[in-house]
């Protein structure tokens, strides 16, 4: 029988990166994207596997409140070194739109070429679905990582390697 690993989606998130890694653990195992923190959530039962970014070294906890409600076993604590990309689609010179997470925004918006100060910011749930619009949406930009980066064939502007920045997860069951 195989295991569900569920993961803040879609792939190519930090989460995707950590679930990957902890499936290569498990023989049998389906990956399953989660559209948000309560749809992640909601998924700790039935012994589920469920990566849980609950932790970052620049901004504190994430989704505090949602972590304090579930009853759950942690299984493994990984710690990731998060590196940021800002990616556009299009000409640069016509980008005006950002697409980034929140809690990456957070991150970043100290570095973040003066330009892109005035850009229209567009939040979303993850950094690969940042990427996935900004690809579909021509002269767009974005905050990503690495391999949403590479997967979505998204052209770089810079790299944001903001020192000892790092994001803690948990892989959690019940």
């Amino acid at each position: 029988m195989n295991k569900k690993i569920f993961y803040l989606g879609p792939k190519m998130s930090f989460s995707y990166n950590v679930a990957i890694s902890f499936a290569s653990k498990l023989r049998n195992y389906e990956l399953h994207e989660c559209k948000d923190f309560n749809d992640l959530y909601s998924n700790i039962k039935n012994n589920n596997y469920v990566v849980i970014p609950y932790k970052n070294s620049k901004i504190g906890y994430v989704h505090n409140d949602l972590y304090k409600k579930y009853d759950f076993d942690i299984i493994d604590d990984i710690k990731l070194e998060i590196i940021f990309y800002i990616a556009y689609s299009g000409n640069i010179q016509n980008c005006k739109k950002l697409y980034v997470n929140d809690i990456a925004y957070k991150e970043c918006k100290d570095h973040l070429p003066n330009f892109m100060k005035n850009y229209d910011i567009v939040f979303t749930n993850s950094n690969s679905l940042s990427s996935i619009k900004c690809k579909n949406d021509n002269n767009s930009s974005c905050i990503t990582n690495k391999t949403s980066l590479d997967y979505y064939k998204l052209n770089t502007l810079q790299k944001i390697n903001i020192p000892n920045n790092f994001t803690y997860f948990q892989i959690v069951t019940n």
